[in-house]
């Protein structure tokens, strides 16, 4: 599975799905993506993340978008966007704090 990491200022990292291509799998492998410490989303944000949870997507699609959470070294929850972009890849976009 190829993923990448849309910021604004136009980072991208992508990641890439295991041959099973379903639903659950996009979960799993986006969350580790996330939680990858010397990833592209760890560079993009100059961050490491934490206990990522993603949403399932609805479908394998592409275009189907779907939303995951993780927590920064300093404990602030951030809001990752993500979507299937073409078989077997993703994009995530850079994460964005919650309020508290």
């Amino acid at each position: 599975m190829r993923t990448s990491v849309l910021t604004t200022a136009a980072a991208v990292a992508f990641g890439l799905v295991a041959c099973s291509n379903n639903t659950s799998t996009y979960k799993d492998e986006t969350e580790t993506f996330i939680e990858d410490t010397d990833g592209e989303m760890a560079e993009a944000q100059d961050k490491v993340f934490t206990n990522a949870e993603c949403d399932e997507p609805e479908s394998t699609e592409v275009g189907t978008m779907y939303t995951c959470t993780a927590t920064d070294e300093e404990g602030t929850t951030y809001v990752f966007d993500a979507e299937i972009d073409s078989e077997n890849s993703f994009i995530v976009q850079t994460g964005v704090p919650q309020e508290r």
